[in-house]
């Protein structure tokens, strides 16, 4: 958080912990995308990886990470199901 404070984010670093926390557990990596231009953004993009950035049918984790991000209304079922069509 020092560094998103170093930056000048103006997010909640409450919203930012209760959205990766639960995510974190999931996957291998989370890297943080920010939106800058002459100010840095409130909003972040969280992207998700697992050990050698495996496809999701090589990776069985893929399916429970899918679903969990359905049941916060994070990804739509449809989008989820995509993942077994790669």
């Amino acid at each position: 958080m020092e560094y998103l404070a170093g930056v000048g984010w103006p997010g909640s670093e409450t919203d930012l912990y209760g959205a990766l926390k639960p995510v974190a557990r999931l996957v291998d990596y989370v890297c943080l995308d920010l939106d800058v231009s002459e100010t840095v953004h409130p909003k972040i993009g969280l992207e998700c990886y697992f050990d050698g950035n495996r496809r999701p049918k090589r990776e069985p984790r893929w399916g429970a990470f899918l679903d969990s991000l359905v049941l916060k209304g994070l990804c739509t079922a449809d989008k989820r199901e995509a993942r077994d069509r790669k």
